[in-house]
């Protein structure tokens, strides 16, 4: 687990919406993709980040300096988040650096191996299981002491559409997304007496980084196409449409939001193509 230093970069605007000033959020997986364009979003409307990634520090040192570029406070941590020394060490870095914590958003994932249940190994589905459930588990266990304290805290799990898919097998990936979202409702049920709001936020096929460069290759071009054509608007919803729907989630303006599923771009006809963070 390595904390990065701030480094300056070009200044990012504010963007419209709620002011999220003196909020202090983590973002897991929030150098890349969907993580990232939460991370830059909920930065925009003033919340401090702390970010994690696995491998790409660059990029993460990058998504830091654009967060401070336009006036908040960022740090990025190396956090492999099927591991839970590392889980731990995101939440005492964020803890140190900010004092405090009262968003969380869980965008972590994986694809997976694309293997059905018999031919899923075990070590395998207990990787995902800690990748998506064990590691947003943790995360509460760790911080809704504090969070609880605080005049108003929020946490958001970033779901995904393939666990709705009605084609392909993706076993040990849909089993985590599953139990990822039973862990936000009961997160829900808990903690509304804390006044502590729990919301999923997912989507149809999403137009991130990743999926543009997989696209370069012909077959994922066509099924970026189709997805594009399945959506009713004839077009993808990209990181930044999601981030500003948890912006939403997290603000004075959602109050008496919790305990609900999002679907950002509604239905679509293929669900497989994804650029997951």
């Amino acid at each position: 687990m390595v904390c990065e230093p701030a480094r300056s970069a070009g200044v990012s605007a504010p963007t419209a919406g709620p002011s999220l000033a003196g909020r202090v959020a983590i973002v897991t997986a929030g150098s890349r993709g969907i993580g990232r364009g939460i991370a830059l979003e909920l930065g925009s409307a003033g919340a401090a980040v702390a970010l994690s990634y696995r491998r790409d520090a660059s990029a993460a040192e990058e998504t830091v300096a654009a967060i401070e570029a336009g006036g908040a406070r960022a740090i990025a941590v190396r956090a492999d988040m099927s591991e839970r020394s590392d889980i731990d060490a995101l939440a005492e870095a964020a803890l140190s650096a900010f004092g405090y914590v009262d968003i969380i958003v869980n965008s972590a994932g994986d694809g997976g191996a694309g293997m059905g249940v018999v031919d899923t190994y075990p070590a395998e589905l207990q990787r995902l299981m800690m990748v998506y459930t064990f590691s947003a588990a943790r995360l509460a266990q760790l911080l809704l002491p504090q969070m609880r304290a605080r005049p108003r805290a929020d946490i958001v799990m970033i779901s995904s559409p393939r666990l709705g898919a009605s084609s392909g097998s993706d076993a040990g990936h849909r089993m985590a997304i599953a139990a990822l979202e039973a862990l936000a409702l009961a997160l829900a049920d808990d903690e509304i007496s804390h006044g502590v709001r729990v919301n999923i936020v997912t989507s149809g096929p999403v137009l991130s980084d990743q999926a543009a460069h997989r696209a370069r290759a012909e077959l994922e071009r066509e099924r970026l196409d189709r997805g594009r054509a399945a959506h009713r608007r004839g077009a993808l919803p990209t990181p930044a449409d999601l981030a500003r729907v948890v912006r939403f989630l997290v603000s004075e303006d959602a109050s008496f939001v919790t305990g609900q599923r999002i679907v950002v771009g509604g239905p679509v006809a293929s669900p497989e193509t994804t650029g997951a963070a």
